[in-house]
């Protein structure tokens, strides 16, 4: 039965609160929320009904209500309540709690009480005037929250906390004197594309948004509404969560990582709750039907149904027509209806969606359209398009002619908060909204959008600003770059999924010094990277071929308009050829089997992506995955018919492909040992990292981070065992003596900073201790996500733990799949108990890996003779400082983060004179992942940054080491 749009009781003359009122007492809805850091298919999620949310909300609502008093007049003083959570159902708890309270929610997350926010916090603390900041309690002594005056911590929602709520509260009365007219909440900017601004969202404009949506030419199932996008975005606020509320359907919230790093999961939670409406941008669209296409979908439910799916929305950034169609067809398969995908135009300023496009691909194919259109427009919005870019202008476009898109109605904000400037700047003088987009519409009334009259970046959905990015490339004082020389912008190519950044810049040095242009372009990707989380194409650039402005800025529009227009191909050619030949030994020759390795490389990354890779061009340098080394490796192995296969570890100890080239020639020979230590980053003037792998022995999981790591040699212990013939440690002791030497043998004098990602902690705590008792000095001592005590949880890992935990690592199947399998893996033998995970797995994923049944079996081996080392290890000593990384703890060791610090973490407090703890995205096998790695990479750069400055009253010296070497 489809459901029906709610009765007069709730329409825009009334509020929000009229809203949850009425869907808590004429409906047993719910909302579900799953945890993070659990894969959805494995974990129990929470489910609050929509009366329980409103039970909580008006408990809540009190208690707000004393802290931040009402005004007796004017509302436009009301208090602001800061929301600082990091889930999304706790998110949606205090939302209501301070809607229902009278008092205006801005809706953050846990993330901007990072370190490396404080400007962004500063400003927020002004523009919100000084708000009362609601955060977890775990979290009420982060750095950030100590910024705000006033701050209020709050349990988690969990099963047991509702429990209890249901047994001790009665019903209490309501009462909602909040007007149409009135805001209700105040959603953030990011402040990448300038300073962060509140858009201010008032009841009567998100009903009547909803309003719209609910008729916006597609018949809506009545299955749940399923969201992974944070409640900070608008998408999940309107077109999710109230939607749902609107309509009187359940909802269902999904981590956002879980959903990344596997994208069929969304497929498969639609299917598992009969989900009737989701929301994706086109880039994760692009990804998925790339995993469809390759058939690696071994993750996809068995009975995957998608009939129930009515609505799959995307927005956010342009949707490619041959993408939607390619990805249409694949659905089909399982189910889904005709014309699925759904793309629109819409922003924070109108509610989210406000334009779509319900005729997707089917339209768009049949106008030969590159791009599809966004569609026609809700009830409550008017739109036009004005030829001449100025205020006052009265000139408009006709069918077909390009403008700029702006846009009038119920549905559009009227202001910013606090901010008059913006607001002003962001209206005509007859008070129409300005997009900043160029559009057309066309003889069916559609729109189809045509770029940015502003300047803005949209990669993978998410907007920056290139003013922002060009500020953080002048701070680093680029070596071979003139200064507040560098233009941005982005791209699209007709056969990527999304915008690709340009930077161009000009150099100060000759153009025939390959070694600096090589530095200088690889730290523009560097800083590229880590603000963006993307890579760059670098354009070096001529100053007799630019007419700077009056402020010395290079032409932002016309470079890229040149761009585009093939103007500088020669550009990037010579660029190329640079990097190639401070790639390549100078004056030196290159043999054919170098040049084939070469060739592999280059052919497996792209050449779009590297226009060359030379023979000195490390592999870990160009953005290399561990799935990657092990497909090169193979890939080499395949092309030359080699006897013996390249191994990873040889990969990782010969980056190069002179290197790799090398070892292919001594096949054959003895080579003695595998060396421990490899060298992950040759280059940079700063203190060294070291890093030590986790319990697997394996350093793949440093290939994402070591790419954002800049300025700054890096070495990795890699476990003995894992080559064929080493046979691994016997002892913890000789263990530790081992590495202790080594490094020593690479770095003899300090300063020292180690850090080891979760068993590897322990390894590093006790190396910086052997290194301080020694008279070293060691300024950063890292624990990614272990607690001192561990022998407890390594005497629960045997050796068919180890095994599944490998078969999850290598991604040939789910953590949840490959742990069920562990009763029946303890009732056979090892070589049986290899083959029969094999049989479970994704057979694409095991040809690509190539490695054999006898190779996991060794590699168990290994990871459970290091585990069987710590089954009676007892931490003892000081080290002087510790910087703890925390992510979502595993289940098995912790109920969440709030007790995974208070119970486990906090204990390094005895064995360090100065620990600092750090919240990290994701969860403990995730958090180095590519969608947390960023910010995980600006936080370890920052924390570095600090602990250096402060031995830098010690010496004036800059530290001196050997040259960079593998051992």
């Amino acid at each position: 039965m489809e459901s029906q749009e709610p009765t007069e009781s709730v329409n825009p003359d009334r509020n929000l609160v009229t809203l949850l009122q009425y869907v808590a007492t004429s409906s047993s809805q719910s909302i579900i929320a799953y945890q993070a850091g659990h894969a959805p298919e494995d974990s129990v999620p929470t489910a609050v009904s929509y009366s329980d949310l409103l039970y909580m909300a008006h408990a809540n609502a009190q208690l707000l209500q004393r802290l931040c008093p009402l005004p007796e007049k004017n509302a436009e003083e009301r208090r602001v309540v800061l929301l600082c959570l990091d889930n999304i159902l706790d998110s949606i708890v205090w939302f209501w709690s301070a809607v229902i309270a009278g008092i205006l929610p801005a809706i953050s997350t846990a993330s901007i009480l990072e370190p490396d926010r404080s400007d962004y916090l500063s400003h927020l603390r002004i523009l919100l005037k000084d708000p009362l900041c609601i955060v977890h309690r775990s979290l009420s002594g982060a750095n950030g929250s100590r910024d705000f005056a006033a701050r209020l911590p709050v349990e988690r929602t969990t099963s047991q906390s509702l429990a209890a709520m249901s047994r001790s509260m009665s019903p209490l009365p309501l009462s909602s004197h909040s007007s149409r007219f009135d805001p209700a909440v105040l959603m953030l900017t990011s402040g990448t594309t300038g300073k962060a601004k509140a858009v201010q969202l008032s009841h009567g404009q998100i009903l009547a948004s909803l309003a719209g949506k609910a008729k916006s030419g597609r018949s809506h199932g009545d299955g749940p509404c399923l969201n992974w996008i944070g409640m900070d975005h608008v998408a999940c606020l309107t077109e999710i969560h109230l939607f749902a509320m609107y309509m009187g359907l359940s909802q269902v919230h999904l981590p956002a990582e879980e959903v990344l790093s596997s994208p069929v999961q969304l497929l498969n939670m639609v299917s598992r709750h009969r989900a009737s409406r989701t929301f994706a941008p086109h880039s994760f669209l692009a990804k998925l039907s790339r995993e469809l296409e390759s058939e690696q979908t071994s993750s996809l439910g068995g009975d995957l149904d998608l009939r129930c799916l009515r609505w799959l929305g995307s927005g956010g950034e342009a949707n490619m027509v041959d993408v939607c169609e390619r990805l249409q067809t694949q659905l089909e398969k399982y189910s889904a209806c005709k014309d699925i995908i759904v793309p629109g135009f819409g922003m924070t300023e109108t509610c989210a969606g406000c334009i779509y496009n319900t005729n997707c691909p089917t339209y768009d194919r049949d106008q030969n359209h590159q791009h599809a259109s966004a569609g026609e427009s809700i009830s409550g919005l008017q739109f036009r398009v004005r030829l001449r870019d100025g205020k006052s202008s009265s000139e408009f476009a006709n069918t077909g002619q390009v403008g700029l898109l702006e846009l009038s109605g119920d549905v559009v904000f009227d202001r910013y908060y606090n901010d008059r400037e913006s607001t002003v700047a962001s209206f005509t003088d007859d008070d129409w909204f300005t997009t900043g987009d160029l559009a057309c519409v066309n003889q069916d009334g559609q729109v189809s959008l045509q770029g940015r009259s502003k300047d803005t970046m949209i990669i993978n959905g998410a907007k920056y600003s290139p003013n922002e990015l060009e500020r953080h490339l002048e701070r680093e004082l680029i070596e071979g770059a003139v200064p507040n020389s560098f233009c941005c912008f982005s791209t699209l190519a007709q056969s990527s999924d999304t915008e690709q950044i340009v930077v161009a810049y000009l150099p100060s040095i000759e153009e025939d010094d390959t070694r600096i242009q090589t530095k200088t372009r690889n730290r523009i990707v560097d800083v590229v990277g880590i603000h963006t989380s993307s890579s760059a194409i670098v354009l070096p650039l001529k100053a007799m071929d630019l007419k700077p402005s009056a402020f010395g800025k290079l032409p932002r529009g016309a470079i890229k308009t040149a761009f585009e227009n093939g103007a500088y191909n020669q550009e990037l050619r010579k660029a190329s050829e640079a990097y190639a030949v401070d790639h390549d030994v100078a004056g030196g020759t290159t043999s054919p089997l170098e040049v084939l390795v070469c060739r592999v490389v280059q052919e497996h990354f792209d050449v779009v992506k590297e226009p060359h890779v030379g023979v000195q061009t490390s592999i870990l340098l160009l953005g290399a995955t561990s799935m990657d080394l092990i497909k090169i490796g193979r890939l080499i192995s395949n092309r030359l018919q080699l006897c013996e296969r390249l191994t990873l570890s040889q990969i990782l100890r010969n980056p190069t492909p002179r290197r790799l080239a090398a070892v292919i020639e001594g096949f054959g020979k003895k080579d003695g040992a595998g060396s421990l230590v490899v060298t992950l980053r040759s280059d940079g003037r700063q203190t060294p990292l070291w890093l030590v792998h986790p319990g697997v022995g394996e350093i793949l999981v440093f290939m994402n981070i070591v790419r954002l790591i800049d300025d700054r040699r890096v070495y990795a212990f890699r476990a003995e065992g894992l080559d064929s013939g080493v046979s691994p440690f016997a002892s913890l002791d000789e263990l530790l003596d081992c590495y202790f030497n080594h490094l020593k043998a690479v770095q003899p004098t300090g300063p020292y900073a180690i850090a080891g990602y979760s068993f590897g902690s322990m390894i590093a705590f006790e190396l910086c201790k052997r290194l301080e008792a020694a008279g070293n000095v060691v300024i950063y001592c890292g624990c990614w996500n272990l607690p001192p005590h561990i022998k407890h949880r390594m005497r629960q890992l045997g050796w068919v733990e180890c095994l599944a935990n490998l078969f999850h690592f290598t991604e040939l199947m789910g953590q949840g799949q490959a742990m069920h399998q562990i009763p029946l893996l303890r009732q056979i033998p090892k070589q049986e108990a290899v083959a029969h995970l094999r049989a479970l797995s994704d057979s694409a994923r095991w040809v690509e890996l190539g490695l054999s049944e006898d190779e996991y079996v060794r590699w168990a081996d290994l990871a459970s003779s290091l585990q069987r080392l710590a089954q009676d290890y007892e931490p003892r000593g000081r080290v002087r400082s510790m910087d703890v990384f925390v992510a979502d703890p595993l289940k098995e060791v912790a109920v969440d983060r709030e007790d995974w610090v208070k119970n486990k973490l906090s204990r390094w407090r005895e064995f360090a004179d100065d620990v600092q703890f750090h919240d990290v995205p994701g969860e403990h096998y995730s958090m180095l992942d590519e969608i947390n790695v960023s910010q995980f990479a600006r936080k370890l750069k920052d924390i570095l940054e600090a602990r250096e400055g402060r031995i830098r009253h010690v010496s004036s010296a800059a530290p001196r080491f050997g040259p960079a070497h593998n051992t």
